[in-house]
């Protein structure tokens, strides 16, 4: 019955929309972090392997967020609480996440 309700409540389908689109926007710009990674530490050349290493990490944990999201986007999330990961491809870019 629970579950029914968050599914006939107001707000599921801006927040099963949102969910759907934070989800592709992360799997589809997480290869994008193989560059800006590097970009972030070239100040340094002796750091650009780690650079790398990290954009392929973060790009795999993003794909993974995204690819999460796009599964579950439908299921309603907890009273009160937001149901999509508040972090984003893009704050990682910017340097921000």
């Amino acid at each position: 019955q629970e579950f029914v309700a968050k599914l006939t409540s107001d707000r599921y389908g801006e927040r099963a929309g949102w969910r759907l689109m934070h989800g592709a926007m992360n799997l589809v710009m997480s290869p994008a972090l193989l560059v800006s990674e590097p970009v972030k530490v070239s100040k340094n050349p002796k750091e650009i392997p780690i650079g790398i290493l990290q954009g392929v990490i973060e790009m795999h944990k993003f794909a993974v967020l995204g690819a999460w999201d796009l599964v579950t986007f439908w299921v309603p999330g907890e009273k009160g609480k937001e149901i999509a990961v508040k972090e984003c491809v893009f704050q990682q870019i910017k340097g921000k996440a």
